[in-house]
């Protein structure tokens, strides 16, 4: 199977063929989770997550749940911590305990249409039903950590490479338009083909990328030394393309002496 990540042509048409091809995945993932801490701090966001999953957090809001956003560049605002906090902690917390914290994003998650009102309650929850609410990518940065296996980060990077706009509206008009751009980004986890003449399935890729980096991760705590309880990132098939769609569409502009683009995409800096 090809080392890469294939974009169907269904989910981004506007794509030349050369960037449907996400390649060197895993040297990529390398950068951003063990190469790049004092950027993005990738590695300490999922660790916060792993950290305090107990089976109760996940259907829990804490301001410090908005603190670790930071580590991903949310740029949240104190003041807007405050007013979701106080004006809708509990219509999030909610929303969260009607939606299974096990669930995975597979080919038939979004045709549950129970399952997706649920979602889209969710979502309007903490966009709030103002313009000066929160936003998109600030949403889903938070909402990742609570569903590591559904909900991806959406920032711009990452609805560029889905062909998809950044949602600006607000509660209830949010919620379904969120779970649009979702399923785009579940159409290219799932998707199956022949790519360059050869059999290729995007999720048995994805699910592989995540179990070398989570290895190459657990060798990192083990350096750390003691003190980490035993406890590492976890590195979900969501996160890993999530990663690689945003190093694509502009994360590795932060790497500029390691990563160029070319017409090919992006590839190793010569």
């Amino acid at each position: 199977m090809p080392d890469l990540i294939y974009i169907p042509e269904s989910v981004n048409a506007a794509l030349p063929e050369a960037r449907r091809r996400i390649t060197h995945p895993f040297h990529k993932l390398d950068t951003k989770y063990l190469l790049s801490r004092a950027n993005f701090r990738t590695f300490d966001f999922d660790l916060y997550g792993a950290q305090r999953a107990d089976g109760a957090w996940e259907n829990r809001v804490e301001g410090a749940d908005w603190y670790a956003t930071l580590l991903m560049r949310s740029f949240i605002h104190d003041n807007e911590i405050d007013r979701v906090m106080r004006e809708r902690a509990g219509q999030i917390e909610q929303a969260l305990t009607a939606i299974p914290a096990g669930i995975t994003l597979d080919p038939v998650t979004l045709n549950d249409q129970e399952l997706c009102a649920k979602l889209a309650t969710l979502f309007n929850a903490v966009r709030g039903p103002t313009r000066s609410g929160i936003s998109l990518a600030k949403v889903t940065k938070l909402l990742c950590l609570k569903r590591p296996m559904l909900i991806p980060m959406l920032d711009r990077n990452v609805c560029l490479g889905l062909g998809s706009p950044i949602v600006t509206s607000v509660a209830p008009a949010f919620g379904p338009a969120v779970i649009d751009i979702i399923r785009a980004f579940q159409a290219i986890l799932v998707w199956s083909g022949i790519v360059d003449g050869e059999p290729h399935d995007n999720q048995d890729k994805v699910n592989a990328l995540a179990a070398e980096i989570t290895l190459k991760i657990d060798g990192e705590m083990e350096n750390r030394g003691c003190g980490w309880a035993g406890c590492r990132p976890v590195v979900t098939p969501v996160r890993v393309l999530e990663s690689l769609i945003w190093f694509d569409w502009g994360g590795w502009k932060n790497w500029p002496t390691m990563w160029q683009e070319g017409p090919a995409g992006i590839e190793p800096a010569p």
